[in-house]
């Protein structure tokens, strides 16, 4: 006599709906997340053999995803950020504006004026400073704005710089540009296109993580 009761794919275990013997298939994703991080590959678990596996593997592709995460950003430095509007022998297809803010804190426009006295004098580097990392926190997001629509530089980049409260007050800096995709970056700079063909494998495979992973809940 034929045997056509289910039984789990992966430890073959009897797939049962019962109060007693109750052991279910695994929800879809959680069988995605196992596959993804063991070798071995199953049709699906069950609830006898999916708990240990499906913990060990989402700890795995979460400290995966913060490693990429950490990666795209180191890489994203490779996308060039430049004033000029149209580098001669770019050929190049616009995406379109990008714009991104960011406040120096206890900055001031007065302090940005007298920069290069200030940074020689008590406390003026600590103040220069926190105005360019704000500006480094600005030109970071319109990196980011690039990766998310596959470009790879920006182009006609302005910075504005706004008192937020008064001139003893921070500074708000804007950045913004055009984000360009530039099609010949291999010929223009090898090694700067190798780095940003990492970034964007990477990046692709970041954004696959972040999908799978959030479409589960423990």
């Amino acid at each position: 006599m034929e045997n056509n009761e289910a039984v789990c794919p992966n430890c073959n275990s009897k797939i049962s709906e019962n109060l007693l013997t109750r052991n279910v298939p695994s929800k879809p994703v959680e069988s995605l997340i196992i596959n993804e991080f063991y070798e071995k590959k199953t049709a699906g678990y069950c609830g006898k053999c999916a708990p240990p596996l499906i913990a060990e593997a989402y700890e795995k592709l979460q400290e995966e995803k913060i490693n990429l995460v950490v990666a795209v950003a180191k890489l994203s430095e490779s996308i060039l950020i430049l004033t000029l509007e149209n580098p001669p022998g770019w050929q190049f297809k616009c995406t379109g504006p990008a714009t991104a803010q960011a406040s120096s804190g206890n900055g001031s426009l007065l302090e940005l004026e007298n920069s290069a006295i200030s940074f020689f004098s008590s406390g003026g580097e600590g103040k220069h400073l926190k105005i360019k990392l704000a500006e480094d926190r600005a030109f970071a997001q319109l990196r980011k704005k690039c990766i998310e629509s596959d470009c790879n530089a920006v182009l006609g980049t302005k910075v504005d710089y706004q008192l937020i409260a008064g001139e003893k007050g921070p500074l708000l800096i804007t950045a913004s540009g055009t984000m360009v995709k530039v099609l010949n970056m291999g010929e223009i700079d090898i090694a700067r296109n190798e780095f940003l063909e990492n970034m964007q494998a990477k990046y692709t495979r970041l954004s696959y993580l972040i999908t799978l992973l959030s479409g589960y809940r423990k």
